[in-house]
């Protein structure tokens, strides 16, 4: 498993609202030219004029620009869903959009790659007089985004407790549609260990050992569900099991950056994990 960074490509959106063609000219903006990564709380921005395309923009077209791409901090960023539209799942892909809430903080944590440009401004021609219009800071606490991976494999996760959660590894990992076992032994300093369906599956463990001894038996976890058990440095734990991925998601699930922030967001609401 590797922990990886997010990538985030951030883009400036214009609509045409009027009921009639415009035409843009420039963008005005605060720009941080480099080659290489840079704090985005560092970046030392200068003001720079973009000459745009003179297209004709129609009533209700959107223009979308590039501006920036962003690095999220090790082990990503939780953000507040405000709305979202369903996936839309293309043979092993997916695309998502969502209206997101983020942390100011997190921003600061971020890295940039490239240029860095901050809109300050758009200028335009409309029924062959100019127009001037400002451009609003980028803001985390209200963005929409639009997340697209591909898909390929899930099971259920495994999670120990020490201090707090720690994320440790699939579990079953074969098992879809056909019962397996695994095991793993406890290391030193953790006290629980936590096995948590995440994906849009049914996980079914026929049978938990905790040092041959049988622990639980018949666990059905559905999307959301976990169960958790004390254990002591040394212990072995082994089960069988399997997991259902649903019939309408079975190229929906889970894989790379995004599987990896569906984990951490897990991480991040569960410190504490506690048996109920």
């Amino acid at each position: 498993e590797y922990i990886l960074r997010g990538v985030w490509g951030v883009f400036l959106t214009i609509t045409n609202n009027s009921d009639t063609n415009i035409i843009f000219e420039q963008l005005e903006s605060e720009t941080h030219l480099s080659q290489t990564f840079e704090s985005t709380s560092k970046a030392a921005l200068k003001s720079l004029a973009y000459t745009l395309p003179r297209a004709p923009i129609k009533p209700n077209e959107t223009v979308v620009i590039p501006v920036s791409i962003l690095i999220t901090p090790i082990g990503g960023i939780t953000t507040n869903e405000i709305s979202r539209i369903p996936k839309f799942a293309d043979g092993e892909w997916f695309r998502e959009l969502s209206h997101q809430s983020g942390s100011p903080d997190d921003l600061e944590e971020m890295l940039s790659f490239g240029t860095l440009i901050a809109p300050k401004s758009i200028s335009f021609q409309s029924q062959n007089k100019k127009h001037s219009v400002d451009i609003h800071d980028f803001d985390i606490t209200n963005m929409y985004t639009i997340n697209r991976a591909w898909q390929c494999g899930s099971c259920p996760h495994l999670f120990f407790t020490s201090d707090q959660a720690v994320y440790i590894r699939e579990l079953l990992p074969d098992g879809q549609n056909t019962t397996v076992s695994d095991s793993f032994t406890v290391p030193e300093n953790v006290k629980q260990f936590t096995i948590a369906e995440l994906e849009d599956e049914t996980t079914y463990i026929d049978s938990l050992y905790i040092n041959d001894v049988l622990t639980a038996k018949s666990l059905k976890l559905n999307t959301g569900d976990s169960v958790s058990f004390f254990v002591s440095s040394g212990d072995t734990v082994r089960l069988q099991g399997r997991y259902l991925t649903h019939r309408d998601s079975a190229s929906d699930a889970p894989f790379g950056t995004y599987r990896n922030s569906l984990i951490n967001d897990y991480l991040n609401s569960n410190r504490d994990l506690r048996i109920n």
